[in-house]
């Protein structure tokens, strides 16, 4: 190298350092996600009123292959990229990423759990990610031979008693009754009561599309709340999760006795009705859950008129409830949608492929699933508030 290029490169060398300095940070950053990788503010249980969320997760399944009766082609390891790709991890990242875009609720009832052989590992995935936020009890409920998942309960709050599941009616489990999940919590001294379900979906199964059954679970439900209430009538009673059914449709009508009941339950807090908290909506910002080109109200949660007695707490006065990502205005809501304005949740990504040729050691045979590792759920999560209006909350 000649004098005048050892000069001229000794003259550029504080900007190729700055430059270089750019790029390595901006490739470092590139790498991180943006809500995971931040840690999270704390809050504590029922710091800033009483929040409650029903998240149903799109089929959260563990590291153990076949210990499910039913398992769905998605997790079948013969076919499956799921366990070998270690898609379990990724997706509890992604479940812990949606409550934190949440707001981290104080209560997060989630929905289709796999709990094989009832020892499913689902949850040790998950906890450790909540316990950063500030989660400290979890429960996961009971899943029968006959179903292929469950429900579970993560909570800031202290988890007072659990009671797996209510007894189905006689010959109903064999037919695939998905348990209800009860669990009693204790909030600032105020009890509250938890009834966390997923109700049989609208899959034709011969002549049935499973209405009698959704029927059976919201009856069963009930009556089990008629009789709670009636031991502890100023407890809170809240029935929540993924009912596969609208809020006009006979198992909400009927089975829960559930509807716009606002009004009555103010001057009737101890009335045996549940109001459905999709009447605090307008109709046109109603639904959290994608299905066919249309959102379905197929979330619910329910309150009791212990809602509505000016004791313990109550639903909140303003914004009770809301659809995170529909709703909210922190951008980072926008992740669990498509990146497409059109509104509609980025759902697990996975691909059942039956174009390609079968290749050795690829899954793109015949009948092969590939989990890519991206996207939450086709449910957005639903957030209820309640503010704390008399002792013994105060």
């Amino acid at each position: 190298m000649t004098m005048l290029g050892r000069v001229t490169l000794l003259a550029l060398m504080p900007s190729l350092l700055v430059l270089a300095t750019c790029v390595r940070t901006k490739t470092s950053a590139s790498k991180e996600a943006p809500i995971l990788k931040q840690r999270p503010v704390v809050v504590p249980c029922a710091e800033n009123g009483l929040t409650i969320a029903t998240y149903n997760v799109e089929n959260f399944w563990d590291d153990v292959p076949n210990n499910t009766k039913e398992t769905y082609a998605e997790f079948n390891e013969t076919i499956s990229n799921w366990y070998k790709g270690k898609f379990y991890l990724v997706k509890a990242e992604n479940i812990a990423n949606a409550v934190a875009i949440a707001g981290s609720p104080d209560i997060v009832a989630f929905q289709e759990f796999e709990n094989g052989n009832n020892s499913g590992k689902a949850m040790t995935f998950l906890a450790p990610l909540l316990e950063k936020q500030g989660y400290k009890y979890f429960e996961v409920g009971k899943q029968s031979p006959e179903t292929s998942v469950t429900t579970a309960v993560a909570s800031k709050c202290e988890i007072l008693s659990k009671q797996e599941s209510l007894s189905p009616p006689p010959g109903k489990k064999e037919l695939g009754f998905r348990d209800p999940q009860v669990v009693t919590l204790k909030v600032k001294g105020v009890i509250v009561r938890l009834y966390n379900s997923h109700w049989k979906s609208k899959r034709k199964s011969g002549n049935s599309d499973g209405g009698e059954m959704r029927l059976e679970t919201a009856a069963l439900i009930k009556a089990d709340i008629l009789k709670f209430r009636s031991q502890n009538p100023e407890a809170e009673v809240i029935s929540l999760g993924d009912f596969n059914s609208t809020q006009d449709e006979a198992p909400l009508l009927d089975g829960a006795s559930s509807g716009n009941y606002k009004n009555k339950l103010t001057a009737e807090p101890l009335a045996p009705f549940m109001h459905d908290l999709w009447f605090e909506l307008d109709p046109q910002k109603r639904c959290s859950y994608f299905y066919k080109e249309a959102f379905e109200c197929i979330d619910h949660i329910l309150v009791s008129g212990a809602a509505f007695d000016r004791k313990g707490y109550d639903l909140a006065t303003k914004d009770a409830v809301r659809i995170v990502g529909r709703h909210g205005t922190d951008k980072r809501e926008q992740a669990l949608l498509l990146p497409d304005s059109s509104g509609k949740p980025m759902r697990w990504q996975s691909k059942k492929d039956y174009s390609q040729p079968y290749q050795p050691g690829v899954f793109n045979d015949p009948e092969s699933v590939t989990h890519f590792g991206k996207g939450y759920s086709d449910h957005l999560p639903l957030v209820a508030k309640f503010e704390c209006v008399s002792a013994p909350c105060k």
